[in-house]
């Protein structure tokens, strides 16, 4: 039971790195320098600095030697529409995280329109392959928990680059911890017990590595050119996710959040 465990946790933790650091580092280079609320830069907190430096190489060497090769095959292989569908898939599954983030808010318009888009792309979206809610006024919210405990008056807490996982802070580090028992993606783990151990495996490793292809392949232009703008890449993303996660507190995002990559 405890080598069951321990081999579940390892491939999410590696399929996690792709996802996670991918979509944080589209952030970066989506958002202008020039832009930048300075209010939020007396907010980042980095003691274990030293220490996240190591992690965030190690994480980028993984992206550049393993998971970006990955993604060139990955668009290669698949005709646009599908790329499309497997990204309004995924995205389908992020509701319940949104209706719940919106409810612990007090956002219960949010939370109805949650509700009103997972049906409406469950049904006529074909299990939300199609993404129909968006053409009837009901779009991507991207909210997740860290968002919620925002509201709450959560601080950031310190900057954190976690191993495989990339850029965080400790707040979100707690809510992604959160989402992963209200994700549809591992109900069939958690709640069903009806998998063996190698079925978990496989269902996980297949389903996770697909999520992070698809992120991969939509980002991977907005990471390199990040890349090689910066001066100092750790910096760069730093600063930008928490510029991103402060304009996203005050509701100044465009429905791409990093619930995303969850």
């Amino acid at each position: 039971m405890k080598k069951k465990i321990i081999s579940i946790s390892l491939v999410f933790v590696f399929l996690f790195l792709g996802t996670i650091l991918s979509a944080r580092a589209e952030e970066a280079s989506s958002l202008s320098l020039e832009e930048e609320d300075t209010s939020f830069e007396q907010e980042i907190w980095d003691p274990l600095e030293p220490v996240n430096r190591g992690i965030f190489w190690f994480n980028d060497q993984a992206y550049v030697y393993v998971l970006r090769p990955v993604s060139v095959g990955y668009d290669y292989m698949l005709p646009q529409f599908a790329k499309t569908g497997v990204k309004n898939f995924f995205r389908h599954l992020m509701l319940p995280i949104d209706f719940v983030s919106n409810l612990l808010q007090g956002n219960f318009s949010g939370a109805g329109k949650s509700v009103g888009r997972f049906v409406i792309n469950t049904t006529v979206g074909l299990l939300g392959t199609i993404d129909v809610a968006q053409d009837h006024g009901l779009p991507y919210q991207g909210q997740d928990l860290g968002l919620a405990f925002a509201s709450w008056g959560i601080p950031f807490g310190p900057y954190i680059v976690l191993p495989l996982m990339g850029p965080s802070s400790l707040r979100d580090a707690l809510g992604e911890g959160g989402e992963s028992f209200i994700s549809p993606l591992n109900y069939p783990i958690y709640y069903l017990n009806s998998f063996s151990s190698n079925d978990e495996l496989y269902y996980t490793g297949g389903v996770y590595t697909l999520k992070t292809m698809d992120i991969i392949n939509r980002r991977r232009d907005a990471i390199d050119a990040a890349k090689e703008s910066s001066l100092d890449y750790y910096l760069f993303v730093q600063t930008s996710f928490y510029q991103y996660r402060t304009k996203a507190i005050k509701g100044k995002t465009d429905g791409h959040s990093a619930a995303e990559i969850k």
